[in-house]
């Protein structure tokens, strides 16, 4: 085997070796993107999971005010027992109202708790480009310093074809 089939072969095993390289990097890349992804899908379920919740809630809520006017109607309708009846709608009136209360308490607790969670994701996101950012420094730097010596190889390649042409020059004189 030949300096040139030798060169040749080598150049084509650091071929390879950068296209390993390469695509092990962009699998984790893609990795990386395929777990934020999930983390956030199971991060908008869980809101989705609370907001049906609250829904739900709101819906429970809106039941019972519906019962309070149904009432309210039976009170009306009953004048000599307004009294004990308005007693009974304004206890109920005050369930209802801590009840909402306390839905709304749920809901300003859901939002921080969402906000928080986004944040999260925004930080989780710019260290990755951090991270992202440093690789492709590397990754730059290698490849300059691969271009270098290639250009290296380059140019003792052609020094050697120019040795071997001058040789079989003189060879050919010879034979003459």
């Amino acid at each position: 085997m030949n300096n040139e089939d030798k060169l040749f072969e080598l150049m084509t095993k650091m071929h390879a070796e950068m296209q390993n390289e390469f695509i092990k990097m962009y699998t984790q890349m893609q990795n990386e993107f395929v777990k934020i992804r999930q983390e956030m899908k199971e991060g908008f379920n869980a809101v989705n999971s609370r907001i049906d919740n609250v829904e739900n809630e709101l819906k429970v809520v809106n039941s019972r005010i519906d019962s309070v006017e149904s009432e309210l109607k039976v009170v009306n309708s009953r004048i000599d027992s307004v009294e004990s009846e308005l007693k009974v709608v304004n206890s109920r009136i005050d369930s209802v109202e801590t009840e909402v209360k306390g839905v709304k308490k749920e809901l300003n607790d859901f939002r921080e708790e969402a906000n928080d969670r986004f944040d999260s994701i925004e930080n989780k996101l710019d260290d990755m480009e951090a991270n992202n950012a440093d690789r492709h420094v590397t990754i730059k730097g290698e490849i300059k310093n691969i271009k270098a010596t290639l250009s290296k190889v380059e140019i003792i390649t052609a020094d050697n074809w120019s040795d071997i042409a001058r040789m079989k020059s003189h060879i050919k004189n010879k034979v003459k």
